[in-house]
């Protein structure tokens, strides 16, 4: 992929409308809550910025960190200001029973080979070129419904970031990644841009960002319409480990992956406790429209707390959360919560390695949905871990659907009771620049669906880095 790509060729394939306009049309449609609490946003946002002198506060020590601050993946110097980078990954995946049926074989059974590029151009600390291709394939070795697979190749990244010599603006162009520290709301690479302004303990990030605004397979001639997202967020350092944020996004869905236009407004902690306990903390409400013209209310929370014995043999630990999203009758507002549609929901317990925490088989995204999880893991050595995880998952609201979840059957709407799920997760990272991760879990469904047989999943992805 390249940016050269004809531009006529692209405003044919996606037209968009001027920014004033539609974030006009959305200020009309808005209710007097939805500006309430914008303007109300956007003013703790001016204060804290005002109150601690932001920009003009020179503290030597950064505690607020953003994906453009960490080092890129191309560590091999081929001058003094340029470098690359190669890593080759294999998954090997396996879903068995998704439709809860056994008596129908739908099993699945592939690999997905890849190979990722990346170049890095730093002349000095206050800019920065990055860009990185990937090539892969899925080979299906077992699908019902198999088709021939293709190979993608894709331009994941390709931006530019610039800041001053005290580290305080950082401006970056182009397609980066935007995320959050446990991917529960965004975790995705965008085409837009992001400023952040910030000293030794106070951050304000704004951005806007699009999928695909550039297509992202060079080999895939088609432009998909996608959402425009546009983010505010404030960061506060509680201290050295620990910060809590509030942010503001809105998504103007157009008509294309999702067409509704929605406002999220919401908090987000995470950090130390003490005594070796760790936390973390994401609430959020949704206004907005959504694709049957209801408006939107919906609300959630997602809290959780992981505590290490780092005393005993093997540094064991112990997890417990509770997540909750409202649900939706039918009738009047749509009070259904939704996530971002950028969200990954992976991250770490007290593991080398990051999994779905929502579980691996069920995998929901959050919304109808109050889940239990408990965990438990140790470190036989110190580059490896074993996890347990248990989730129970309940629905809100009595529905017959379930929005974007891993498994193929739906509910009948009779029983809020889903299901209970148990995984095992390892990761072994022994060997510098190779990783390995092992994943196996078991869905054993509830009564909210008419088959019960029980679905499993299992992995595992090896990565080397060069």
């Amino acid at each position: 992929m390249s940016f050269t790509k004809q531009e006529t060729a692209i405003r044919a394939a996606y037209r968009r409308k001027p920014l004033h306009q539609s974030l006009a049309q959305f200020m009309g449609r808005a209710n007097r809550r939805l500006r309430v609490g914008a303007v109300i946003a956007v003013g703790l946002f001016g204060t804290a910025l005002a109150g601690h002198n932001l920009v003009m506060n020179g503290g030597e020590d950064i505690l607020i960190e953003f994906a453009s601050d960490k080092p890129v993946d191309a560590d091999h110097h081929l001058t003094d200001s340029l470098s690359v980078g190669a890593r080759v990954e294999v998954e090997i995946l396996s879903e068995m029973n998704f439709n809860l049926d056994d008596e129908k074989d739908e099993d699945t059974q592939e690999i997905r080979p890849k190979l990722e590029v990346a170049l890095a151009y730093e002349p000095n600390t206050q800019f920065r070129f990055y860009t990185e291709v990937e090539l892969s394939r899925k080979l299906i070795l077992k699908d019902p419904d198999s088709r021939a697979a293709e190979f993608k190749l894709e331009l994941t990244q390709a931006y530019v970031t610039v800041r001053d010599p005290a580290d305080q603006f950082v401006l970056t162009l182009g397609r980066q990644y935007m995320g959050d520290e446990r991917e529960w709301l965004l975790d995705e690479e965008l085409d837009g841009v992001e400023l952040v302004l910030r000293n030794d303990d106070l951050a304000l990030e704004l951005s806007y960002g699009r999928e695909g605004i550039v297509r992202r397979d060079l080999l895939l001639k088609e432009l998909r319409k996608q959402p425009d997202y546009f983010l505010a967020r404030g960061f506060k350092a509680i201290s050295e480990d620990s910060q809590v944020s509030a942010f503001a996004l809105y998504q103007d869905g157009h008509e294309g992956k999702s067409d509704e236009d929605l406002l999220f407004l919401g908090v987000q902690s995470f950090g130390d406790l003490g005594s070796h306990v760790d936390f973390w903390a994401d609430g959020a409400v949704v206004f907005g429209e959504s694709k049957k013209g209801r408006d939107v209310r919906g609300f959630g929370f997602d809290v959780g707390v992981t505590k290490t014995f780092k005393e005993l043999p093997m540094r064991p630990y112990l997890t417990a959360g509770v997540a909750f999203r409202s649900g939706d009758d039918g009738s009047g507002n749509d009070t259904a919560f939704r996530q971002s549609g950028l969200h990954g929901n992976s991250d770490r317990f007290g593991g080398v390695t990051s999994f779905h925490y929502y579980g691996e088989v069920f995998d929901p995204e959050l919304s109808n949905l109050g889940i239990l999880t408990l965990g438990a893991g140790f470190r036989p050595t110190r580059r490896s871990s074993i996890d347990l995880v248990y989730h129970r998952y309940a629905q809100h609201r009595l529905e017959d659907d379930l929005r974007d979840v891993a498994i193929d059957e739906d509910p009948e709407g009779l029983s809020r009771h889903i299901g209970d799920e148990i995984d095992l997760v390892v990761g072994i990272k022994e060997i510098e620049n190779i990783d390995l991760e092992l994943v196996g879990g078991v869905f054993l469904p509830g009564r909210a669906f008419e088959n019960r047989d029980p679905a499993f999943f299992g992995g595992m992805t090896v990565q080397f880095k060069f």
